[in-house]
């Protein structure tokens, strides 16, 4: 009953795959379909074996019980119960006049037996009715009447009348007849056959045969005919009736089986011990069979104990394994469905975690890396400060502009930090509103107004007036502005850049902003929105950035449910973000 997965019935799929799509309805209704799967798989491959063991049982009790039993009964029966003699002095069998009486019956036979052969070799025409015998005995030449003459029989057909002219010539006695083949016949012998054959002859039986028997059937009760010629016909036929057996007797309360011959005696025989042994019969029998039943059981129970051993391997290969997709037994498909989704969630999760232990530790060389650099610029000129107190006032006021500047740079720093963190703590929350996309464009472009002025870009907005759009406007502020920041950084001097906005009526919307700059390798560019990824570390930090602003504003879009992308090509760069309609 071990387990065959592969040979699944249609009907187990069409019920796996109806239990399939309602998997994610109930988690309980789940679990309960796959119960009643295992225990309906159970069940059946335990009736089908039963059922098959029941037929093999019985066949196989039938053919020892009518095969082996009885020989082994018998051995058995001589090891336990052998036969005891009893002589026809002891057995008292002589005076029984039932048993006279079987004991005259069985030598009238062993006397008939003896006269149907002195018919056979004396008679030819034995068998033959009256009509045939009249025919042979038409031109019958005779040498004399004596019984022991050989006669001629002529072939030639005759009627009644020439039958009995016959007869009147003394043929009726002995008609056919030639004791020549059977010389030890005696007398009496020979003159019942004759008797027999003048009774033919004369219509009273349609053949010898009859005739004896006729002349015969009343010898069974006339022991002292039989006796005159019994001795005669056992010499004979060297027959001996002793050993015939006349009587069965068997006493069921004492266990006595006995049996008397012809003879007299007697054997007996005790099988009270045998008849014990043979009553364990059907208790062996119900006992083997229950046997069977019971290894059935233990086999279909292991069967089933080893879906749960399949089971908490699996859940073992969940914690422990990772990769491919764990592989159960088809009557498990749904458990090992369920499995495999815990498997994939924990294995993402696991992922996740390993990604937020590798994010943290970055966080930390990051940390340690961007802010030793301007922390160390602040020390030094404030060391500078303190160990030249008769510094010129313009120096001093330099040396303290410039320490002041990287202190506002570290303290941007740490706010990005502080921002990527609160990201990575939890969901990011969104509070949609509805806003217009040329004036949330135009209010986000004014901030770097400055700053692009200094390198001679110029910042151009190209959206239509009153589209209206459904998102976060605080969050999405935030999203552009990291992009128009980092197109800032990296644009050319003396360039353009375009901020294309375009909405749709369902709220939907997509923001492209364009620079002319450095190109960006297309492998720079699968890496460019990873967390503490710059294109260029020594320029990035001259810029004060950590490599978290183009990050943050991924997690931002995603948690719209849209996408940010970047291209370039030829010195073009172009971020696109696209948010689509709120459902």
């Amino acid at each position: 009953m071990k387990r065959d997965s592969e040979n699944e019935t249609r009907a187990d799929k069409a019920e796996h795959a109806r239990v399939a799509r309602k998997r994610h309805e109930s988690p309980k209704m789940h679990v309960t379909e796959q119960t009643r799967i295992l225990v309906k798989r159970i069940v059946r491959n335990t009736f089908a074996a039963t059922v098959v063991y029941a037929v093999v049982f019985f066949s196989i009790a039938m053919a020892v019980n009518i095969i082996v039993l009885p020989q082994v009964g018998e051995a058995v029966a001589k090891v336990t119960s052998p036969w005891q003699y009893v002589s026809a002095d002891v057995a008292g069998v002589q005076n029984d006049e039932w048993f006279i009486q079987k004991e005259n019956e069985l030598k009238a036979d062993v006397v008939r037996k003896y006269l149907h052969e002195l018919i056979d070799t004396a008679v030819p025409d034995a068998g033959w009715g009256l009509a045939q015998s009249a025919a042979n005995a038409k031109n019958v030449q005779t040498e004399g009447a004596n019984p022991e003459t050989v006669y001629t029989i002529s072939s030639q057909p005759a009627d009644a009348g020439e039958y009995a002219a016959s007869a009147s010539q003394g043929l009726v006695q002995g008609d056919s007849l030639s004791f020549v083949g059977a010389p030890y016949a005696s007398q009496a012998a020979k003159q019942v056959v004759v008797s027999a054959v003048d009774s033919r002859n004369l219509g009273q039986a349609a053949n010898v045969y009859d005739a004896l028997w006729s002349a015969t059937k009343d010898w069974d009760n006339k022991p002292e005919q039989v006796d005159s010629l019994y001795d005669e016909a056992a010499a004979a036929l060297d027959s001996d009736f002793s050993q015939v057996v006349v009587r069965y007797a068997y006493d069921a309360g004492s266990g006595i089986e006995t049996v008397t011959y012809a003879g007299g005696q007697q054997m007996q025989r005790d099988l009270s011990s045998y008849n014990n042994i043979r009553a364990l019969k059907y208790p062996v029998a119900i006992t083997l069979f229950l046997s069977g039943i019971l290894v059935i059981m233990a086999f279909a129970i292991r069967k089933s104990l080893r879906y749960f051993d399949d089971l908490f391997v699996s859940l073992r290969a969940v914690l422990v394994d990772k990769g491919a997709s764990l592989k159960l037994p088809s009557e498990l498909s749904l458990a090992e469905e369920s499995i495999n989704d815990i498997k994939r969630k924990n294995d993402a999760e696991q992922r996740a975690a390993v990604a937020a232990e590798r994010r943290k530790n970055e966080l930390v060389a990051y940390l340690a890396h961007d802010t030793k650099t301007p922390l160390t610029s602040i020390t030094g000129y404030l060391t500078l400060l303190e160990e030249a107190p008769d510094m010129p006032v313009e120096q001093r006021q330099r040396y303290a502009h410039v320490a002041l500047s990287k202190a506002y740079r570290l303290d941007a720093m740490l706010d990005e930090f502080f921002e990527i963190t609160r990201y990575n703590l939890g969901a990011i929350s969104i509070e949609r509103e509805r806003f217009d996309l040329a004036l949330f464009c135009y209010q986000v472009a004014e901030d770097f107004y400055p700053e692009a002025e200094a390198r001679g870009i110029d910042l151009k907005v190209n959206a239509t007036e009153g589209d209206t759009v459904f998102a976060d406007a605080t969050k999405m502020a935030r999203v552009l502005s990291n992009v128009i920041k980092n197109a800032v950084a990296y644009a050319d001097p003396d360039s353009t850049i375009s901020i294309d906005a375009h909405a749709k009526p369902d709220g939907a919307f997509k923001i492209e902003v364009t620079n002319q700059g450095r190109e960006i390798s297309p492998e720079h560019l699968k890496r460019i929105f990873e967390k503490f990824y710059r294109e260029d570390d020594a320029r990035a930090t001259r810029q004060g950035g950590a490599g978290l602003g183009l990050a943050i504003a991924r997690e931002i879009v995603a948690a719209h449910n849209g996408t940010i992308d970047a291209t370039s090509e030829n010195g073009v760069t172009r971020f696109v973000i696209d948010i689509p309609a709120s459902k």
